[in-house]
This record gives C-alpha cells, sequence and structure tokens, in this order.
C-alpha cells in the first residue's frame, strides 16, 4: 500500500498535492479524476449521522450516556451502528467520537463527551473507533486538545503545564491510537500555551504522531486554521471551513513550498496520510464498500437499548423501584421533560454539531402511556415549562384585522416591494432545511428577505413577563409601544442569538409590537418569539394532579438551551450552562410535590451534572437518563417499571457545590475572557473530578463510578497474577439479587510514596459484567507499565519509581471493596 502511494506521489502536480490539503466543500475532500482519486465525504454526529438535507437517522443516547455505561463492547457496536448508517448515505468519515474530560460541569458540551476520566474515556473511544473502522468507515476522535470549555473556546490560551496535559487531557488520545488506530483526528480551536491547536507542531506532530504513532489524517475544526505557514509546518494535515479561501491552500501555501519556507516534504507527508484515508475508506475501490444500513429498527432497538444501560439509578429508598404496575390506578406525570423533545429540531437547538435528526422521538409521557396502555389512568401537566419552549400563544397575539396573530410583510432584500402577506399565528418559524424527509421547499426557504411583523399583545394576567427573541442566522429589531426595547447584539451571521425584555404586563392592556428582521444567509434560518411569565396556574394545575394521584413521575432536567455547542464567533454569550440548577422553579415544585404526595419518583434528562440538594433527603428515588436519544422515552418507561434494568455508572462526579470542583474553587473558571489575550490556567493540575474531591476531603453527593442496581452484588478479589509491570487480577462477582443485573468492577492504583504529588487514586482498568440471579462469574482487570507511570517534567518521559503501589477494587471511588499492595 505505502509503495503504491509513493507511485502517486510521484505522478502528482504541486498544485494537486495541495488541493488535497483541504476540502473541496464544506464537507468533502479529494476529487482529482486524473489520477482516480474520487471525494471522501464526512458528517458530524457522535450520537448519530448529522444530515441536513432532509434524510433522517437514528438518535442514539449522547456521548456521556454511552460512557455511562462502561461498556467497551457496546462502545464498539455504538460505533458500528453509525458506520452502517455512513455507508447507507455514501458517508465515509464520522466526526467523532469526542471525549474532551468534563474539567467544569459547566461545559456546554458534557453532553457529548465522555466524563471526567481519561481511562474511562479512551477505552469507550477505543471501542467506538474500532466498531465503526471495522466497516471501512473512518472515525475521527476529538478535539485534541483542552477543548473544555465552550466560553471564548475559539479564542482562549490553555495554559497548562505539561505533566497535566499529558497525564490527564491527552491520555485517551494516546489510549485511543494504541487500541484502535484512527484514520482521522481533529484538533482543537482554541490556543495551547500560546500556540494555535491547529498549529500545534508540539501537540500535532511530536506527541500524537512522532510519540503515540498516529498515521491518520490530524484535520483541523472547522475554521480553525488560520496561518499558513505555521498551519503547514504545525503537523496539521487537512484543512476545513474556509470554503473558497483555505489556508492550506492556493497560491499562498503553493508560494512557500516553492520559496522553500515549507519544505515540499512536508506536504508529501500530508498527502501520504490524505492517501492512506482513501484507501482505508474505499475511495480507490469503492466495489468492495459495504452497503449499510440507517433508520431500521435494528437501529432503534439498539438506541432503546444503549437508553436503558445508560440510566444511573441514583437513589431508591426502600426499593422504590421497580414499579409495580397492577398496584397503580392514577399516575401524575409531571415535569418539562415528560413531553420534551431533544432531537426533534434544528442543529442549533439539538446541541449543534452533535445533533441528529431522526424520524421521531419518543418521550417519557408517550413511553409510559405506551407500556401501560389503558390500565392506569395518566394525568399529565409540565408544571414548569423550558423559557426556550415558552412560544407566544397566538391567544395573545391580535393582528390589525383583529384576527389571531401578526401581520407579516415579506420584502426581498434590498427592495421595498412586499412580495408576501399573511398572518402568522405561531410564532417559531423555520425557513430553509427543516431537517424532515418529504417538506416541501416554499419560495421563502430559498431567498435571503426581511420581514415585519406587526400587531397587539393582550396580556392575559398581570405580573413581571419576560419578552424573548430566539433564532440563528437572522438579526431581529422589536419595538414594543414605538420604543425599541431589543437590537441585535452582532455581526457574525451563523450566531444562535437570544435576547430578551423584561416589563410589567397588565391583564387585557394591549401593547402594539412591531419587528423587523433580516434573513442574513440561505442556509437554516429560525425565529422565535417567546413569552415567559411567572404564572402560577401550571404549578398549581401539577400539585392537584399530585395529589390526587398513587404516584407521581417527574421528569425534569434541561434541554439544549444549557446542553450545547456554543456555534458562532469568539464571544459567544451564553456559551457554556449558567449555574448547576434546574432551570425555572423545578427545585421548588420537586419539593412541593414531595409534599402532596411522598411517592414522587424523579428522573433526570440532561447531559452534565445538576443540582438536587434542595429535595434529594425527600424523594424515594432518582434516576439519572441523560439524552437518551429518539427512543428515549420506551426505555424510561422499560427502567422505571422493571422491564430494564438500569445498568449505568457515574462517569462524572456530582458535587453538592459548584465550589467542590477544583477550576472553581480556585478561580480559574471561565479564565479572563477579554480582548487582549483571553485565556485560562490549568492550576488544579491533575486533581479534577475525584482527583480533586479525594485531596481536598470533599463528600460528594454521588461519587464517580456510582450507580444501584435492582439486584445485590458481592465481589471479591480472588487473586493477583504479577509479571514485573503486568499485572492481571481475577475478581469474582456473585449475583446475590433475585432479578438479573450488572455490576461494574473499578480498579484504581495508588502510588504509596512518590516524589511527586500524585492523586490519592487513579482509574486504571474496569469491567463490566451480567450475571442471572444467583450466578457468580470471573472477570479479569489488567494493568502495564504506563497505569503505573507519572510523567517527569524534568526528564521529559514517563517514569515508574520503584517502590510498594496499591490496587484498589471498588464500584466506585468511594467504594472500595478489596485492596493489595504490590511491590514494583
Amino acid at each position: 500500500m505505502e509503495e503504491d502511494f509513493n507511485s502517486v506521489l510521484e505522478q502528482m502536480t504541486l498544485a494537486e498535492k495541495i488541493r488535497l490539503c483541504h476540502g473541496c466543500d464544506s464537507m468533502s475532500v479529494g476529487d482529482i479524476p486524473r489520477l482516480g482519486i474520487g471525494r471522501v465525504t464526512m458528517v458530524d454526529g457522535p450520537q448519530g449521522v448529522r444530515l441536513e438535507d432532509g434524510r433522517t437517522t437514528t438518535a442514539l443516547p449522547c456521548g456521556i450516556a454511552l460512557a455511562a455505561c462502561f461498556n467497551v463492547k457496546l462502545a464498539e457496536e455504538y460505533g458500528a451502528l453509525l458506520a452502517r448508517e455512513c455507508l447507507a448515505n455514501d458517508i465515509q468519515v464520522s466526526l467523532g467520537p469526542g471525549f474532551n474530560l468534563m474539567r467544569t460541569p459547566l461545559n456546554g458540551r458534557n453532553f457529548e463527551y465522555y466524563g471526567e476520566d481519561p481511562v474511562l474515556a479512551g477505552e469507550i473511544a477505543a471501542g467506538y473507533i474500532h466498531g465503526c473502522q471495522e466497516l471501512g468507515v473512518a472515525a475521527c476522535p476529538k478535539h485534541i486538545a483542552l477543548n473544555n470549555q465552550e466560553i471564548c473556546r475559539t479564542v482562549t490560551d490553555a495554559i497548562i503545564d505539561e505533566r497535566s496535559l499529558r497525564e490527564l487531557y491527552l491520555r485517551a488520545f494516546e489510549i485511543v491510537v494504541a487500541k484502535s488506530k484512527p484514520w482521522m483526528m481533529m484538533s482543537a480551536l482554541n490556543f495551547i500555551n500560546g500556540v494555535r491547536a491547529s498549529q500545534n507542531p508540539f501537540i500535532q506532530q511530536r506527541i500524537a504522531k512522532d510519540e503515540y504513532g498516529f498515521d491518520g489524517v490530524m484535520v483541523s475544526d472547522w475554521g480553525a486554521a488560520k496561518d499558513t505557514k505555521e498551519t503547514a509546518l504545525g503537523g496539521l494535515d487537512l484543512d476545513m471551513g474556509h470554503g473558497d479561501n483555505p489556508v492550506l491552500g492556493g497560491d499562498g501555501l503553493k508560494s512557500l513550498v516553492e520559496s522553500g519556507e515549507v519544505p515540499e516534504s512536508v506536504i508529501d507527508d500530508k498527502v501520504r496520510r490524505m492517501l492512506r484515508l482513501f484507501f482505508r475508506t474505499g475511495v480507490f475501490n469503492t466495489e468492495k464498500r459495504l452497503k449499510g444500513e440507517c433508520n431500521t429498527h435494528r437501529h432503534h432497538d439498539f438506541a432503546r437499548e444503549v437508553a436503558a444501560e445508560s440510566m444511573v439509578l441514583l437513589k431508591n429508598d426502600e426499593l422504590t423501584l421497580p414499579l409495580e404496575r397492577h398496584k397503580i390506578s392514577r399516575i401524575a406525570i409531571i415535569g418539562p421533560n415528560a413531553d420534551n423533545c431533544h432531537s426533534m429540531a434544528s442543529m442549533l437547538n439539538c446541541g449543534g454539531s452533535g445533533a441528529a435528526h431522526p424520524d421521531y422521538e419518543i418521550t417519557p409521557l408517550a413511553g409510559v402511556s405506551a407500556l401501560l396502555g389503558d390500565d392506569v389512568e395518566i394525568n399529565y401537566a409540565p408544571g414548569v415549562i423550558f423559557e426556550s419552549d415558552a412560544i407566544i400563544s397566538p391567544d395573545l397575539l391580535r393582528a390589525p384585522d383583529g384576527s389571531q396573530g401578526l401581520l407579516a410583510e415579506y420584502r426581498l432584500q434590498q427592495q421595498d416591494e412586499v412580495f408576501l402577506t399573511r398572518i402568522e399565528r405561531h410564532m417559531d418559524l423555520q425557513w430553509g432545511n427543516l431537517f424532515a424527509a418529504g417538506n416541501e421547499v416554499s419560495e421563502l426557504d430559498t431567498r435571503l428577505f426581511t420581514v415585519r411583523w406587526t400587531g397587539q399583545i393582550v396580556p392575559m394576567a398581570s405580573g413581571p413577563v419576560k419578552l424573548i427573541v430566539n433564532g440563528a442566522r437572522a438579526r431581529a429589531h422589536v419595538y414594543l409601544d414605538g420604543q425599541e426595547i431589543i437590537a441585535p447584539k452582532h455581526d457574525i451571521w451563523w450566531r444562535q442569538f437570544v435576547e430578551s425584555y423584561a416589563f410589567d404586563a397588565v391583564a387585557g392592556r394591549a401593547c402594539d409590537i412591531r419587528i423587523e428582521m433580516e434573513r442574513v444567509k440561505i442556509e437554516f434560518t429560525e425565529f422565535k418569539l417567546l413569552w415567559v411569565q411567572n404564572s402560577q396556574d401550571e404549578f398549581e394545575k401539577a400539585l392537584e394532579l399530585a395529589a390526587n394521584a398513587d404516584l407521581v413521575l417527574y421528569f425534569g432536567g434541561t434541554n439544549h438551551r444549557y446542553d450545547r455547542e456554543a456555534v458562532g464567533g469568539d464571544f459567544v454569550p451564553d456559551a457554556d450552562i449558567p449555574d448547576l440548577e434546574l432551570p425555572g422553579k423545578q427545585s421548588e415544585l420537586i419539593d412541593q410535590l414531595v409534599t402532596v404526595n411522598p411517592k414522587t419518583i424523579v428522573s433526570l434528562i440532561n447531559g452534565s451534572v445538576v443540582n438536587v440538594e434542595q429535595w434529594i433527603d425527600k424523594v424515594p428515588a432518582l434516576l439519572e437518563c441523560w439524552y437518551p436519544g429518539m427512543e428515549g422515552g420506551n426505555a424510561i418507561a422499560q427502567v422505571l417499571f422493571g422491564e430494564a434494568e438500569p445498568g449505568g455508572r457515574l462517569c462524572c462526579t456530582w458535587g453538592k457545590d459548584l465550589n467542590d470542583y477544583a477550576c472553581h474553587a480556585n478561580g480559574n473558571y471561565p479564565g479572563y475572557c477579554g480582548k487582549d489575550h483571553p485565556h485560562v490556567k490549568y492550576e488544579e493540575g491533575t486533581f479534577i473530578g475525584y482527583r480533586h474531591f479525594d485531596r481536598a476531603g470533599i463528600e460528594p453527593r454521588f461519587p464517580f463510578g456510582f450507580g444501584l442496581s435492582y439486584t445485590t452484588f458481592k465481589s471479591k478479589l480472588m487473586k493477583v497474577i504479577q509479571d514485573g509491570t503486568n499485572i492481571t487480577a481475577k475478581v469474582a462477582v456473585a449475583n446475590t439479587g433475585e432479578r438479573t443485573g450488572s455490576e461494574v468492577i473499578q480498579l484504581y492504583v495508588r502510588d504509596v510514596v512518590c516524589s511527586v504529588v500524585r492523586p490519592e487514586k487513579e482509574l486504571q482498568a474496569f469491567n463490566k459484567i451480567f450475571l442471572e440471579a444467583g450466578e457468580t462469574k470471573e472477570l479479569e482487570l489488567r494493568l502495564e507499565w504506563r497505569d503505573f507511570a507519572f510523567f517527569s517534567e524534568e526528564q521529559g518521559k514517563f517514569l515508574v519509581e520503584p517502590g510498594e503501589f496499591e490496587l484498589l477494587f471498588g464500584t466506585s471511588s468511594q467504594h472500595i471493596f478489596d485492596s493489595i499492595i504490590i511491590t514494583i
């Protein structure tokens, strides 16, 4: 193969070589017919193949849910599903998995990533990559490195010591290169110690390629490359996201090569890596590509199985769960996520590039209703509504002709003539690709325009109100009673915007409203008018239903207004999650629900840690469901009623307060976000997650690795076999309960005496085992030299100091059931 590549290189002109260093459109590269080189097409979606042309795909549970499974084999099947859906849609590269570590619980992309521990993240990612690439589709682990917050992620400089960088933030990349040999890898948008990640030779060339042995293509995050010479010499192979003006392309790079500033051998290495990608993904022999499948019942069933296995049972007093349907006649289903979809919207409202667009999504209300049928009376009230879902009711709007809605007048940009007039009742508007097969395309979808809406808002209740405009790829001015109350605050066309105005409404007193909006890009565009009023009606309705029910099922958490990629420019406002609190008055509602009905079971749908302190001691059961994908409602119903086991364990530590986390306690989040050298200091070093909780002596609400089951287990260390630094531990696990279930055994290592400060313990291996009631099996956990090493900055390499090491066997970072001292 490599000899063939040399032959192709000898035939290529410099211009053709450079052509392979940048995208030929926004999502593909290649296309040199003279040499028989076709295109490689890439696609977003670590949780599903994200198509933006009307085709639908399977929406899987999110990344943090996959990590919570602690199941490498399941991760392989997850990657294989994505590969089959790529193949069915003629796509050769899946731009995932993403596994930057959870340094802060406020990172908007925690839902996509794999938690706080690099070994867990690396092992799960390696499984995903192996499953994907076994079918001939390239995976692309991302983002190397330190993309650990969305605030200022495109401009911030992550300042970190080399030891912490290597031991924590690069460890998962080291694991995936060693175990799954990815065919592509994506660099980050941020700077690392003063150098852009996309042009950082220390990260991309010296560590990833030279030390780890990564032989694939290093691709930029979209638009991340900036300087042609520095990027060319910095280890990046493929520049994406610059359209017709690529950084690694055109006359700029050509002249640098011709002048000798960039050796042609550097370009040849990039091209050889690209040819390797083309070969591996079947570009040179398309007949051997597998056919794949997409959106099939098999894939939907798998999505449901992953969702159930990912759910973490965090509390279950007096075996409240699983529920017995024959003992229940009336259920109150409450909460903003009870009937809320997280995948059935635009990319920007489904989390960003990690979105997927399925045919359908089962909500918890739908799932429970389908499972119980007519046997149980179900009553539903949200109680609390997310601000982002509070679309203004047509009942509040009056058009000039007296009808419900607002008068809309559409004009082509830079033209005065109105070409379309209509009354719009529902101010939740989208133009362009509507992300569902079979949508009709209107003249508005394909044109740039301005629109003016006029009419009145007539409040139905008095009290404080927040009027919000929410949209993307548009600019909007809002006038209330002739006064401008909202104006655009940015000039970046792709950015999602949310602007608001608070005032006191008076019931029945009409306000004149005028909205002038400009569509600025013929891509998916949206505009929403939201009305948030602190009415007690929904609250009281929910409490009334709860008081008259045998059981309350509360479904709360967050939505992708909070857990999302910050798509846009340098300083995206509200880029990360604002705090740990449940949005709205959810905690107050749960507190009151459990007062009127003590049998209130809480299920959370979210992508990161949330604060449960106000009510956790009062509710009998708590189930963490993450963002569970298109079949999530069915999976939740099956888990609640005992038809499936909650098989998840926490891949992140749940603190009781934001200052329980190191970067918040030391004031180093989000760092300095000013215009002159925005930066964030990683002064906590290797102490994030459970490592910090251990050192600081902080009792978490729920520890890393924790999760209850519907059965019980007893585990015992049977044997440790040592051959130098190669360790094999055998653990017997017995299911002592009456149901089938799964247990996760975690092996932590402690360096008893060391010349540098090390964490109290670090996860180095784990294994998941499934057991029938009464069954006992042995599992193995293996360690090798690297699992005992630390990085010496003085010697510039990893070292294992001779001495004693303690092996700690547990079912969470806080529950250690056995340990043994070994000497190396």
